[in-house]
């Protein structure tokens, strides 16, 4: 894999971490929505790897879960391709 697809994979996860930071926010549902539907996240995260996820169109709540969930689903995957840090890799 070239160079650019790791980057690609650091831009994403360093994305996600302000989702989640937004999601474990005090702030209501509906203003975790907004920020995270906005076109700064949630276009600039499409644009870089594509989340799919089911949108249960009921309610902000719903629809942050299932987006944040499919979301760290996707990081969870991206980690994988970056593999263990320098710190943890066996030597």
């Amino acid at each position: 894999m070239s160079q650019g697809v790791f980057d690609k994979i650091r831009r994403c996860l360093a994305l996600a971490d302000r989702v989640f930071q937004v999601d474990a926010s005090d702030a209501s549902d509906e203003t975790k929505y907004d920020l995270v539907f906005s076109d700064d996240l949630s276009r600039a995260l499409d644009q870089l790897f594509r989340i799919d996820y089911c949108d249960p169109d009921s309610s902000y709540a719903y629809d942050l879960q299932a987006c944040v969930g499919a979301l760290r689903s996707k990081c969870g995957e991206l980690r994988r391709v970056l593999g263990p840090g320098p710190a943890e890799r066996p030597s």
